[in-house]
C-alpha cells in the first residue's frame, strides 16, 4: 500500500535531517551500509540496538515489540528526529 504524506521543504542552511535506526542485535552490516549510502548527504544518523536471536522470522520480530520502547529510549535525549525506523536484512519466511 502506498500512502501520501505531507511534508515541508527546508532551505539548505536549515539543520540536517536526523534519522534514527533501530538495528537488530544480531545484525552486523546495516550501520555501515546506511553510512555508505548516506555518505554524500547532509544527514545525521543515530542507531541503537534491540535484543534479537540469530533467526529472524515474523514471529521473532513480533516478540521484539516489547523491547522497542527501551531501544528507542537509548537514543540521545536531545536529538530531534525526523524519522526513526527499524531495519533487518535477515528476514526468513
Amino acid at each position: 500500500m502506498v500512502a501520501s504524506v505531507s511534508y515541508d521543504v527546508e532551505t539548505e542552511d536549515a539543520r540536517p535531517p536526523t534519522l534514527g535506526l533501530v538495528v537488530l542485535q544480531s545484525e552486523e552490516m546495516l550501520e555501515d551500509e546506511f553510512r555508505h549510502f548516506l555518505r554524500d548527504r547532509r544527514v545525521v544518523l543515530h542507531h541503537t540496538r534491540i535484543p534479537s536471536g540469530e533467526a529472524v522470522t515474523r514471529e521473532t520480530l513480533g516478540a521484539m515489540e516489547q523491547n522497542l520502547g527501551t531501544a528507542i529510549g537509548l537514543f540521545p535525549a536531545g536529538a530531534r528526529f525526523d524519522v526513526i525506523g527499524c531495519a533487518s536484512r535477515r528476514l526468513r519466511p
